[in-house]
């Protein structure tokens, strides 16, 4: 059936595609049980608010503070840009 979380790491924009897959593809499997489950909940939330959480447009809730963060540190240290 192939990697559902895989599958769930596509989205409804091409900057998220490549910054989720990304990340998952190259931390999903350093991190800790609790960091992906954290992970696997966030592919649960709508693309907009997702973007501007990346983006610090809006504040993110406290049970995705932890993987934003990390999120925001794989896209700059990679070289990623998310434009919207």
């Amino acid at each position: 059936m192939g990697d559902p979380i895989r599958w769930r790491c596509r989205r409804g924009m091409r900057e998220l595609d490549v910054l989720v897959e990304g990340f998952y593809t190259r931390r999903y499997g350093d991190m800790s049980d609790a960091e992906q489950a954290q992970f696997r909940a966030l592919l649960q939330v709508a693309d907009p608010d997702l973007v501007n959480w990346l983006m610090r447009r809006a504040q993110p809730p406290e049970e995705f503070a932890s993987i934003i963060d990390a999120m925001r540190t794989f896209e700059r240290d990679t070289k990623l840009e998310i434009r919207t």
